[in-house]
């Protein structure tokens, strides 16, 4: 066994400290190479850091709301010597299978972590959608914006409250939007 000490990165160019926003994980904790461990503020942006290598945490930075210096350690986790071997993925990323035909990972019932990112949880908690009631379709059941928007819509499962997220509307305007 041997401890890996993750170092706050300069998330933001010029920034010298961040704020930590959220633990997505906590001492004890068995996680997997990029599994979301938290998600930290600067002055300029909100950003969900994930584990640079599997192991168990054993120790964190500080509590929600503390402010971390870049170059510090803000995760220490314990690996195994085999950590730097990197396993191959379960499936291929150019598969044949579409959306429709991916069953939905959900978390298992006994699971209070629910894998989404700090903006759908905000987007939840002020609709009173319970994130554990809408299924994910991303990596090991993460929930990602097309799942929640189609769970506020009631195209997936039963949605908590029938109140609509005027965020995720899309103003009809007569004009077609091209993405660059």
């Amino acid at each position: 066994m041997s401890e890996f000490s993750f170092m706050l990165p300069d998330l933001g160019e010029g920034t010298v400290e961040a704020e930590i926003a959220e633990w997505m994980v906590k001492v004890g904790d068995q996680v997997n190479e990029e599994d979301p461990v938290c998600a930290m503020l600067t002055d300029k942006a909100a950003v969900e850091l994930t584990a640079p290598v599997s192991g168990k945490v054993v120790l964190l930075a500080g509590e929600e709301g503390d402010i971390i210096a870049v170059g510090s350690a803000l995760i220490v986790f314990e690996t195994s010597e085999s950590a730097s071997v990197v396993e191959p993925q379960e499936q291929p990323a150019d598969s044949s299978e579409t959306p429709e035909e991916a069953a939905p990972q959900t978390p298992t019932a006994g699971s209070a972590k629910v894998m989404t990112s700090p903006s759908i949880r905000a987007q939840a908690r002020e609709s009173g959608i319970d994130l554990a009631n809408v299924p994910g379709t991303g990596p090991r059941g993460r929930i990602l914006k097309k799942d929640f928007e189609a769970f506020i819509t009631g195209g997936v499962g039963e949605p908590s409250t029938a109140v609509p997220v005027q965020s995720l509307q899309q103003p009809t305007t007569g004009t077609t939007e091209i993405k660059v």
